[in-house]
């Protein structure tokens, strides 16, 4: 006997297009993309032409105005960010990578039949002592991305205000 559409279990929707999925992810592009590079790349060098072409008297006023070494406190903030971006976008995602391949790699060795799993065992612990370090070096990375984004704010605000530095730290960051 055949059964009906009533009898068995509901459709099941569709799976959403990929791109529906990534939706919220995905990278501005086209118009968006060039608007913000014009908003966030040329600002600061119109700021800047806006500068220059201002009276030297102005221009004097202005960097009056600034406290002694703020080209170092600027030069220290700028190599603080290039280490944030550096943890963030080539560390964290290698250690992740590495995580998710010695993951995969775990699996194939535990798929095997229960006398190769004996035979590769020494190699399976490896894998597996090599995940756990890249486990580590991850959740250390997240830490130092967290603390050097602490400094960079920290030393880009003691660019203006130098006794926001605590004396104790003024030898490490400013």
């Amino acid at each position: 006997m055949a059964r009906s559409r009533a009898d068995g279990p509901e459709a099941v929707p569709p799976r959403p297009r990929r791109s529906e999925r990534g939706a919220a992810r995905r990278r501005p592009s086209g118009a968006r993309a060039l608007l913000l590079f014009l908003a966030f790349g040329l600002a600061p060098v119109a700021f800047g032409g806006w500068f220059l072409l201002q009276p030297e008297a102005v221009r004097g006023e202005w960097l009056a105005r600034l406290p002694e070494g703020w080209g170092r406190r600027g030069l220290q903030a700028l190599a603080c960010l290039g280490l944030l971006v550096a943890l963030a976008r080539v560390a964290l995602p290698a250690f992740h990578g590495a995580s998710r391949a010695l993951r995969a790699g775990l699996a194939w060795l535990r798929a095997r039949p229960v006398a190769w799993r004996a035979l590769l065992f020494p190699a399976e612990a490896l894998v597996w002592m090599l995940w756990f370090a890249a486990q580590i070096a991850f959740a250390l990375d997240a830490a130092l991305i967290v603390v050097s984004a602490a400094a960079f704010l920290l030393l880009v605000a003691s660019i203006f205000k130098p006794e926001l530095i605590p004396s104790a730290l003024s030898g490490y960051l400013g």
